[in-house]
């Protein structure tokens, strides 16, 4: 990651929930520098992250394919075992594929897509996107139940 602040605008926070962690969006401030997220490990008991005080580094970091434009906002679900990714995670894995989840759903206004992105309790994956016709754009997603 670019130390530069002056690169980043800040994003969005939300909790995770199937781990202990918080995740963090920042979006570039102009469309040469790609946005990120992270995820960092927070502790059950207080609520505050877990070395904060050292700096210690974010868990997972995913850099996101644009700056986010004025988005880059994300939402998050818990998967319990569904669907796709949580389907094809398991092949090999003994029991993983069926532990629960999350689905983060992240919005670009930069290119107009959509993604979900998989998070484990260590690392990102994209799970699927979409690109949304010409003149359409998603500020912010949520997810229905």
């Amino acid at each position: 990651m670019d130390d530069d602040p002056d690169l980043y605008r800040g994003d969005t926070i939300r909790l995770s929930r199937s781990t202990h962690h918080v995740f963090a969006t920042t979006r570039g401030a102009t469309a040469e520098t790609r946005g990120w997220l992270c995820a960092y490990a927070v502790d059950p008991a207080t609520g505050h992250l877990l070395n904060s005080a050292e700096g210690a580094p974010p868990t997972a970091v995913w850099r996101t394919p644009t700056s986010g434009g004025k988005a880059n906002a994300i939402e998050v679900i818990a998967v319990n075992g569904r669907g796709r990714h949580a389907e094809g995670a398991g092949e090999g894995e003994g029991e993983r594929g069926r532990e629960e989840m999350d689905w983060i759903v992240l919005t670009d206004s930069e290119q107009g897509l959509v993604l979900v992105i998989s998070w484990d309790g260590h690392e990102f994956k994209e799970v699927s996107r979409v690109q949304m016709d010409e003149g359409d754009g998603a500020s912010h997603a949520v997810w229905l139940e």
